[in-house]
């Protein structure tokens, strides 16, 4: 079952945060909405980079699984060299 998202009619602009949000009388209601998701984009940044500093620093997947709460293969997965990193 697929869900149709309603195609609003307003212009879209680029905040000052770089996304795409319709335009709006007043933006600055949704600046601490539009703050909220930068800080998940950089924690995702920061945890990759963590993630990376850990293996090259030698700790195993089983250790960085289980400090992410999931298994090693999951960590590994998610976080390890994609088959192009290690190819290219």
């Amino acid at each position: 079952m697929s869900t149709k998202v309603a195609q609003s009619t307003r212009p879209i602009v680029k905040a000052s945060s770089g996304r795409r949000v319709p335009e709006v009388p007043d933006v600055a209601r949704l600046q601490a909405v539009m703050d909220a998701a930068n800080g998940v984009d950089q924690a995702g940044v920061d945890l990759r980079q963590a993630v990376e500093r850990a293996a090259a620093n030698g700790h195993t997947w089983r250790a960085i699984g289980a400090a992410l709460g999931m298994t090693a293969q999951s960590a590994h997965r998610k976080f390890g060299p994609s088959r192009a990193d290690i190819a290219g």
